[in-house]
């Protein structure tokens, strides 16, 4: 009799597997990720503020960030996260017109989907944003310069 409870044990692991790995379970999820977003999203609203004002004080040093809580909108699968900039640091001043930092967050698993999105604000701030980026030379070595080991 015991292995019919083995039969019974290995049939329900498959399939749970099977289920898990469905067509709502993105590719290459974790069921421990799965299981994390059972009731509801990974990130919620205060940690998408905390991530998103984590990153942003990250990778834009020179900015200084309100004290201000960022506003946070539901996107559906993602957040918006937006920090306003109290000022930049004169080594930054290339940027100063920009006075808030708009980050997109994906909500099943915290990944860092947009920093700058057209949609949010004026096109033109972001595309100047954008094109300081990539073409200014000291934004270059400065936001996408790769450290080599």
């Amino acid at each position: 009799m015991w292995y019919l409870g083995m039969a019974a044990l290995a049939i329900s692991g498959v399939a749970v597997s099977a289920w898990a790995e469905g067509p709502d379970l993105p590719s290459g999820t974790s069921i421990m990720m799965f299981l994390q977003n059972f009731r509801g999203p990974f990130v919620d609203r205060g940690l998408a503020a905390q991530i998103g004002r984590a990153v942003v004080s990250a990778k834009y040093p020179l900015a200084v960030l309100s004290i201000d809580a960022p506003q946070v909108s539901d996107q559906g699968e993602t957040w918006l996260v937006t920090l306003n900039v109290a000022r930049w640091t004169q080594a930054a001043q290339l940027f100063r017109d920009v006075k808030s930092i708009p980050i997109v967050i994906r909500k099943r698993d915290a990944a860092i989907m947009d920093i700058f999105p057209h949609d949010v604000g004026s096109d033109e701030a972001s595309d100047a944003v954008r094109k300081r980026m990539t073409t200014d030379p000291a934004c270059k070595e400065c936001h996408l310069s790769v450290e080599q080991p």
